[in-house]
């Protein structure tokens, strides 16, 4: 990450940015810890739906008020990429939504974060095995890492459980 700030034309915006990164991951680890009561509490559907409610609401009122003409916008989009943006919603945002909640209903916030850290990896496998993209030496360093890091708090949960 540092490397590639390097290259960027708005260098201004590096800091800016990456305190953005970590706030948004300080907010997952909190919403992954506060979530299991709640579920426990709705039911980990209506949760879900709950969630997921509130974050299309704000998302339209964001879009309603930055956007000149909102529903004039929609409609002059092609019938494809509105069906590109639905499968999106559908398979980027609710399904991944709802599995997580069912897997924190059945295996609680701190196993279900283990087992989501392999998400990014998996993405950058992805990028590199689909759309060929360059990954760098600080790139898998830092994958190889993310696995350790899980490999080791899962070693010494189990350790200290037998």
């Amino acid at each position: 990450m540092l490397q590639e700030q390097s290259n960027t034309p708005h260098d201004t915006y590096f800091w800016l940015g990456s305190s953005l990164v970590f706030a948004s991951a300080v907010c997952f680890a909190g919403y992954l810890l506060l979530t299991k009561s709640l579920i426990q509490h709705f039911g980990s559907w209506n949760f879900t739906g709950l969630a997921l409610s509130i974050a299309c609401i704000g998302t339209l009122t964001h879009y309603s008020l930055v956007t000149p003409n909102p529903l004039g916008l929609i409609q002059q989009l092609p019938l494809e990429v509105l069906g590109y943006g639905i499968a999106l919603g559908i398979f980027v945002t609710v399904l991944p939504t709802l599995l997580m909640a069912h897997s924190i209903a059945r295996l609680g916030a701190a196993q279900s974060a283990m087992i989501a850290s392999i998400g990014p990896i998996l993405t950058i496998f992805l990028a590199k095995a689909f759309l060929g993209e360059h990954v760098n030496g600080i790139q898998w360093i830092g994958c190889i890492l993310n696995i350790v890091g899980v490999m080791i708090i899962t070693l010494s949960k189990n350790k200290f459980t037998h």
